[in-house]
């Protein structure tokens, strides 16, 4: 292979040059060159070209080939040059090659070129790779000097004798020495005295190891000393390395003063936090976190301000923390002082909502303690508010010694302690309202039937204790069902509220008025010494109610049906008090009302009945008596079934089915409708998914949800946790609730319906048109359809004012938006009417009557249903 040869050659002679580039072409290379005879030429063409080798003659009569080396060399010393001469004898070539020339040859003996000009070449490569490596090497030096120099960890090496050779800028800018002030000195003088034996120990065992480099794996804590005397958590790995200079040890060290102070302020937020947590009240709450703050920081007094009752002034906590002798006349100075808004440094908080600062209190503070403040030798002070939610619950006051400008870390924790204990004020409030709706009622503030229960405990204890008997009235409001329908729920709970006024009113300190539920009110009377002691409290309730109540506009009447029993004449425990005075107001309201009647042993033989009913009815539900049976919902113009109803029956095990008129109102008395409304739930859930139905057949299961179950914040998450467990589809469900249902506890059914439609799952009204609610409410809520109620189909076509009435109902319904369906469509005329009216929907025997869940399967595999032909 010819290799390309950039020659130039140093020959006064034309035939001479020739001679060496036949030559150079017969051992196989490509010379390209130039001939040059003077030192003008030989440097224009050094200017011009880049060779890679010079061939020159050693004598020629105007240009010396020494003179043309020197330039040669002067301008690169690494290309490679040789005197090719007739005339130079061994001296002289020896003086040549000393002056820089790689080699000589004789004119005569030109078969030495080739080989020669190979060999210089090679070497000339390997000088060039070694200038470059050299050239690497320096560049990668300089660039290990800067990454030293520019680090911001410390990097330090120590020689044998633990003496400074090398420290870093890292280095000088966290111990504050210079360079010069460490180097050869011992390495102790950055360490605490206290550590210095054990770091010497250390060392020393670290170098006793025999490999010649060893580094430690995992990094230290060390402390570390600055020249001002300060010290300082550090972070630090220490390497070894032996050479034949000696032992070099190489610290590397980092200053994790931030980090430990964030880990520091981490621990107390987290402990903070969870003492507050702790707490039994806002205020104690607020005394643990002042009392954490400042064993934490250099505050040396706190004290936290809230909010008055009238919410228009701040005035001192009962929570407040001291470290300063003579702290407490400052202290006795604010709990003499209230702020509005704007006013001092709580009153600047709570205006901005946000921290502020005060360099010196004795001087910036606010005229009211400024004084007391100079005395005591407060300085900076910072008022930090607390928020729970939007709104100010607390101002922390906090004094962090002398004064001083702002500091803005410091401020940063008080700021996050006061957003945590907001968190956790927010949560106590939150638990004291739900404790408060646990045991009184939302409507009248009087405790509930559970606060009810516990005092009825314990007023028996007494009872027995001082062997003194106690009466339980139970008071039922007569018509007030009337008031509540006709003037709304508004009215109904002001009228609520003003009973409820009356009947505190009536009774000793120590006695209990207790909302039970509805227009019923319990009246626990104590510490009495006869039977006869309860007349008088019962005829001063019902003649404090006897008088009018003015309430919105309006003047009202409420008189009351009082039920009287006593311990422990009548019973031994709080139960059967209350079902004893329950049956005595149940008979004074047989007898009209607006009185009272004692409990007698004869009033419970009804009871009794009641009683059996629900004992019944509770074996019932332990021993899974109940059965569901379902009727199908059709479409009337297609015949399609639209969806089915679960409908409840009870297989007595002596009576058979027992239809739900005669155990529904016992179980809506006595509170199992709940219990059973979940079971039906749970069942027809479960009983739908073992139909085994084809994806998208979209038939929807229609299920009655009674008032109390309904008005349970709870239902949503047991809807939930049932569709989880059976695999059925919320989007398919129907909850059927009555009007009455919708306007009781406007908020509780509201939100129950919010999270339920936010589930997909459709509401329909079911009896429509029997009760009283409020169009505008109605249309208000997410409502899907609504039901006709069956006694307003029973009598149509024949009775003109049912078909007007229905007419009505599906009118409205239609006007409002809502899907509407007729129960109890049992004849073809009623069926006809329907259609005309463009009623959507029908249910009742005439389609199908209520069937077993083993039957639905087989009605749904017949198809539509004949709305023409023989089957209606």
């Amino acid at each position: 292979m010819i290799e390309t040869l950039q020659v130039l050659v140093v020959e006064d002679s034309e035939d001479d040059c020739e001679l060496l580039l036949r030559a150079l072409r017969a051992g196989g290379y490509d010379p390209q060159w130039e001939r040059v005879d003077s030192a003008q030429s030989l440097s224009r063409a050094l200017k011009i070209g880049h060779w890679d080798i010079v061939l020159a003659d050693y004598t020629m009569p105007s240009f010396r080939g020494t003179d043309a080396l020197a330039i040669i060399r002067e301008r690169d010393p690494d290309t490679p040059f040789i005197f090719v001469s007739g005339t130079i004898g061994e001296e002289v070539a020896v003086q040549a090659m000393r002056a820089g020339a790689q080699d000589y040859i004789m004119k005569g003996n030109l078969k030495r070129l080739v080989p020669a000009v190979d060999r210089e070449l090679h070497e000339a490569e390997v000088r060039r790779d070694h200038v470059r490596v050299e050239a690497a090497q320096r560049v990668a030096e300089e660039r290990f000097r800067n990454v030293l120099t520019m680090a911001p960890d410390a990097v330090i090496c120590i020689d044998g004798g633990q003496r400074i050779v090398t420290f870093n800028r890292g280095a000088e800018q966290i111990f504050g020495y210079r360079w010069g002030e460490v180097i050869d000195q011992p390495l102790d003088m950055l360490l605490p005295e206290r550590y210095r034996g054990a770091h010497q120990a250390h060392v020393a065992e670290f170098g006793r190891s025999t490999q010649s480099a060893r580094s430690m794996a995992e990094r230290m804590e060390v402390r570390g000393l600055r020249k001002n005397g300060q010290e300082f958590p550090a972070e630090a790995s220490i390497s070894r390395l032996t050479d034949e200079i000696g032992t070099t040890f190489t610290v590397i060290l980092r200053d994790i003063t931030e980090r430990k102070r964030t880990e520091q302020e981490l621990r107390l937020l987290q402990t903070t936090i969870q003492a507050a947590g702790q707490a039994s009240d806002m205020h104690a709450a607020l005394a643990v976190a002042l009392n954490m703050i400042c064993q934490a920081t250099e505050c040396v007094l706190a004290q936290a301000w809230v909010p008055c009752a009238d919410g228009g002034t701040l005035e001192c906590s009962p929570a407040w923390h001291c470290s300063v002798p003579g702290g407490e006349a400052f202290r006795a100075t604010s709990v003499s002082c209230a702020y509005k808004e704007g006013d001092g440094l709580p009153g600047r908080t709570w205006a901005t909502r946000a921290v502020q600062w005060t360099e010196d209190a004795a001087r910036e503070f606010d005229p009211h303690r400024e004084k007391v403040a100079r005395q005591v030798g407060l300085g900076a002070a910072v008022g930090v508010p607390v928020l729970a939610g939007e709104n100010v619950v607390a101002i922390l006051e906090l004094f962090p010694g002398e004064a001083r400008a702002k500091d803005d870390r410091l401020v940063h924790l008080l700021r996050g302690v006061a957003s945590q204990l907001g968190a956790v004020i927010q949560r106590k409030r939150a638990e004291d309202r739900l404790n408060y709706l646990a045991h009184y009622d939302v409507v009248t503030g009087l405790p509930n039937r559970v606060l009810l229960a516990d005092r009825l405990k314990q007023a028996i204890a007494e009872a027995n204790r001082h062997r003194r008997p106690l009466g339980v009235m139970l008071l039922d409001l007569d018509r007030f069902k009337t008031i509540n329908d006709s003037l709304g729920h508004g009215v109904g709970d002001l009228l609520l509220q003003r009973v409820a006024e009356r009947l505190v009113r009536c009774v000793r300190e120590g006695d209990t008025v207790a909302r039970l539920s509805g227009d019923e009110f319990t009246i626990l009377v104590v510490d009495l010494a006869g039977a006869n002691d309860a007349i008088p409290v019962a005829r001063k309730v019902l003649d404090a109610l006897a008088k009018p109540f003015h309430v919105s506009g309006h003047e009202l009447f409420a008189t009351g049906s009082l039920g009287m029993t006593l311990y422990p004449a009548d019973a031994d425990d709080a139960d059967a008090l209350l079902r004893n005075a329950d049956i005595a107001m149940y008979r004074a309201k047989e007898r009209g009302g607006d009185g009272f009647e004692f409990f007698s042993a004869e009033m419970g033989g009804k009871a009794n009945e009641r009683l059996s009913m629900e004992t019944a009815l509770r074996h019932a539900l332990d021993h899974d008596e109940f059965v569901l049976h379902y009727q199908p919902v059709v479409d009337l113009e297609s015949g399609r079934i639209l969806g089915v109803e679960a409908l409840v029956r009870w297989r007595h095990p002596k009576r058979g089915l027992v239809p739900p008129l005669e155990f529904i109102p016992v179980a809506e008395e006595t509170g199992l409708i709940s219990r059973l409304g979940d079971w039906v739930l749970s069942a027809a859930c479960q009983q739908y998914a073992d139909w085994g139905l084809p994806a998208g057949t979209g038939l929807r299961l229609a299920v009655n949800v009674s008032p109390p179950q309904f008005q349970d914040l709870d239902l949503p998450s047991r809807i939930v946790a049932i569709a989880n467990r059976t695999g059925f589809d919320l989007s398919l469900l129907e909850l059927e609730i009555t009007e009455s249902c919708l306007m009781q506890n406007r908020d509780s059914t509201i939100a129950v319906l919010e999270r339920l439609s936010a589930m997909q799952v459709q509401f329909v009204i079911d009896d429509f048109g029997t009760g009283y609610s409020n169009v505008s409410y109605l249309k208000s809520l997410p409502i899907a359809r609504v039901k006709i109620d069956r006694s307003f189909i029973r009598d149509i076509p024949q009775d003109a004012n049912d078909v007007a009435l229905a007419s009505a109902i599906i009118s409205m319904a239609q006007a409002l938006g809502l899907e509407v369906t007729a129960e109890g469509v049992e004849t073809r005329a009623q069926l006809k009417m329907l259609k005309d009216r463009r009623c959507g929907a029908g249910q009742g025997f005439l389609f199908s009557r209520p069937v077993p869940s083993e039957e639905v399967a087989r009605l749904l595999t017949q198809g539509d249903i004949d709305l023409g032909g023989n089957g209606c």
